[in-house]
């Protein structure tokens, strides 16, 4: 299991290093792989955790978008050898503050 993470992990920093351009347009397609981390309350005695997921998105307007994303999380419980891993995804709304500019927050 580990190798297949760390497989995805050194597949999306290939994707993270290519050129890109910043640009929003109408009808466009994104799809955006993530790597980030996973801290945990400390009441919830799980340890912290490499996250890694991927995102796809739709562009509706140069403004307006709508874009689903899911990650994955294998993590532990603290102090045993049990493992929990875990799938969190959701779909947001996007409103893109200066789509013609070389940064695009949103």
């Amino acid at each position: 299991m580990k190798k297949k993470v760390v497989l995805f992990v050194i597949m999306m920093m290939l994707f993270a290093f290519t050129s890109s351009y910043a640009q929003v347009r109408a009808g466009s397609v994104t799809i955006s792989p993530t790597i980030g981390g996973y801290m945990f309350e400390g009441n919830e005695d799980m340890d912290n955790a490499l996250s890694v997921g991927l995102r796809a998105g739709y562009n509706f307007t140069k403004y307006f978008g709508l874009e689903g994303y899911a990650h994955y999380v294998p993590t532990g419980i603290e102090h045993s050898n049990e493992s929990v891993d875990f799938l969190g995804y959701g779909l947001e709304g996007l409103f893109h503050f200066m789509p013609d500019s070389k940064f695009v927050p949103f």
